[in-house]
């Protein structure tokens, strides 16, 4: 950790900022023509038609492991001890993951139909409203985590997988390289103030461009390295895996070999933050990203500054659709008389937040409510019900194991 906290916790509060970055840019949801750098959507694509990615102050990913007991998670690590070595081949300079499957998503379901494709590309065929209905059951619902399509890939059919932000194109070219199709969170558009999800299966390093698979945009698209990064940029390069166990020793191989050493990638990602805000000093996105950056930092009195600025600038109703972290700042300040009416102002808009219900649960529970605390986390349940971390707090609040009533 880079700094001390400066607040003193309970023991639940010491975890919870692990807890809650998971919950963090959040969601939504062969090769083809020319590379693009401002693409329109495809016209393959119909008329019919989520997300957080996890960021963590811990700088390591969130891998997934299948235990006895399925709700319990690997705590994040900087090595996988007592690991067989593991040969990495070359990178190529071009590969192409040509099965992979496509479908074009229902509204506000990017989430579930990017999992459909992954999942789809090692022989699993799940339809699309049988992973809505068990990753989103509410319509209300309009985002799905990283964490969120991980575990139900894990809990569902034994696959591992990860969730991570720093990522490069490097480790991208090496993970597809090794026949793994990597889940990129990024805007929708380049301006957009919606989450999405994205299928990366291809590149070539040579012509300078990824395949992409956009459950919104079309199959197959050739965008410029340039164009991608500038997106993947504006999420922090969050990236999610989704694998078979078979492969675990390997993956893990790659993502320390390729991902940036924690000193590295924070010392890139406030540099990257802060040029954004330089550049863009009247865009309440490059303020609201840059406050979100020393949020994970804990620094916290910066990151403040920073949501005021972002508010005093004008930010869109649906802001905190997806960027849920001013709530937990309030919460990790003892500011829990804010952070409830913040959230509660969050709900009354989307009463799909998951997010929000979790994080109006915890200052509820600092307020003295328990009650009230366990019903936002059942709400949070509810519309998340694939998501660990709400289910690690239900029962540390109310003393029992929650149970999907689905299953």
């Amino acid at each position: 950790m880079s700094e001390r906290r400066k607040v003193e916790r309970s023991e639940f509060s010491k975890i919870y900022l692990l807890i809650v970055t998971a919950l963090l840019l959040s969601v939504t949801s062969s090769v083809g023509s020319a590379a693009v750098l401002q693409p329109e959507r495809g016209s393959s694509v119909s008329p019919a038609v989520k997300s957080l990615a996890k960021l963590q102050t811990r700088r390591a990913p969130v891998r997934t492991q299948r235990t006895e007991n399925r709700d319990k998670r690997l705590k994040p690590v900087a090595k996988i001890a007592n690991r067989p070595a593991v040969s990495i081949p070359p990178i190529p300079v071009r590969r192409y993951l040509g099965n992979l499957p496509y479908d074009e998503q229902w509204l506000n379901n990017c989430g579930p139909v990017t999992t459909n494709m992954v999942l789809g590309y090692y022989g699993i065929q799940l339809s699309q409203g049988f992973t809505a209905n068990k990753m989103r059951p509410s319509p209300r619902d309009v985002s799905v985590g990283a964490i969120e399509m991980v575990t139900f890939a894990e809990i569902e059919y034994g696959f591992g997988g990860e969730v991570g932000w720093g990522g490069n194109m490097r480790l991208l070219e090496a993970l597809i390289a090794n026949n793994v199709p990597v889940i990129a969170l990024q805007p929708l558009d380049p301006d957009s103030d919606i989450n999405h999800f994205r299928v990366i299966h291809g590149y070539d390093r040579s012509r300078g461009i990824v395949l992409v698979s956009d459950s919104y945009r079309g199959r197959n698209l050739e965008w410029s390295y340039e164009y991608f990064e500038g997106l993947w940029n504006r999420r922090g390069y969050s990236y999610s895996l989704i694998y078979p166990e078979n492969k675990t020793a390997l993956v893990e191989a790659i993502t320390e070999k390729y991902r940036a050493d924690d000193a590295t990638r924070d010392r890139e990602g406030l540099k990257r933050t802060q040029e954004y805000v330089e550049s863009s000093p009247n865009d309440p996105w490059a303020w609201l990203q840059w406050g979100q950056t020393l949020y994970h930092r804990e620094r916290f009195q910066e990151s403040l500054r920073a949501w005021e600025r972002a508010n005093e600038l004008g930010l869109p109703e649906k802001a905190l659709w997806y960027n849920v972290w001013p709530i937990a700042l309030m919460n990790e300040t003892g500011g829990h008389e804010a952070a409830r009416d913040l959230a509660s102002g969050v709900v009354a808009n989307n009463p799909g937040s998951s997010e929000a219900y979790f994080e109006r649960a915890r200052a509820s529970h600092a307020l003295g409510d328990p009650q009230g605390a366990r019903q936002d986390l059942r709400l949070a349940l509810d519309f998340a019900p694939y998501n660990p971390y709400f289910r690690e707090a239900y029962a540390q609040y109310s003393g029992e194991r929650w149970v999907d009533p689905r299953r």
